[in-house]
């Protein structure tokens, strides 16, 4: 991106005089460095949270705009009385009709900070296909290492890389961002989705509403649970234990599973 700013008075001179001094190899360069400095010294995490709770935003462009890991920014937001809308408001109760889906940066997010891992696993085993884009996949390995190392997983899932099948980009994408921030990561998960005719897992909850009102394929991420449990992969002391670890991420879980001991 290229922005023009004019710069005069004693602003030009010292920065004219920084870079006769060597400091500097140009004026740009030392705009440039002038602006890391800037949001080096802004609360980014603050602002992050204040444009969550004012703008129509993602919560993974929330973590890309503070340039900092989603579970960061999700115990600032806890800590400052702010649940993260992620999971479900109520219960979807979807049927699903597919077996091949792209998992956008919540639903990897998600599925690798609680027990739900090991059930995309086991979903994997009956034919199951999950799939992200290129750019999410060092994510996912990060993701995979902190999962074995909290001991949260039996078995790694073999999420794929999915290229799009189509280079023209699609109009979709453009709807979306009218009406939602997503994250660069976010757009390249649309642009592949819709390109290869797959649709979407998301557990953000801003961005189903948004694709389902103009009629882009999503899932939740509990809906494909309920698909596992419903192929008898689940039996009820594991259900309970996954509902568990799902509260622990936290995200918010539709009423017949706020108590996991029933229903």
């Amino acid at each position: 991106m290229v922005v023009s700013v004019d710069i005069t008075g004693i602003l030009e001179e010292r920065l004219r005089r920084l870079v006769d001094l060597g400091i500097y190899a140009s004026i740009s360069e030392a705009v440039r460095d002038a602006l890391r400095r800037l949001m080096d010294e802004l609360d980014l995490k603050r602002i992050s949270l204040q444009m969550y709770t004012s703008k129509e935003v993602s919560l993974h462009y929330t973590c890309h705009f503070a340039g900092s890991p989603c579970r960061t920014i999700i115990d600032y937001m806890l800590k400052n009385g702010v649940m993260p809308l992620l999971g479900e408001t109520s219960s979807e109760q979807e049927e699903v009709a597919h077996t091949r889906f792209v998992l956008d940066p919540s639903a990897i997010f998600v599925s690798y900070n609680s027990l739900l891992v090991d059930v995309l696993s086991r979903l994997e085993r009956e034919g199951f296909e999950f799939y992200t884009v290129p750019s999410l996949m060092k994510q996912v390995e990060l993701l995979e290492a902190y999962a074995v190392y909290r001991r949260l997983t039996a078995s790694l899932l073999n999420i794929r890389s999915l290229t799009r099948c189509v280079s023209t980009r699609s109009p979709h994408v453009s709807e979306v961002k009218k009406r939602l921030i997503i994250s660069p990561h976010e757009e390249d998960t649309l642009e592949a989705a819709l390109s290869c005719g797959i649709p979407i897992v998301s557990s953000d909850i801003r961005i189903r509403r948004v694709l389902k009102s103009i009629g882009i394929p999503v899932y939740s991420l509990l809906s494909i649970f309920r698909e596992a449990i419903e192929r008898g992969l689940v039996d009820e002391s594991e259900r309970v234990e996954i509902i568990l670890s799902l509260r622990g991420v936290p995200i918010v879980l539709p009423p017949e599973w706020k108590h996991p001991s029933t229903g």
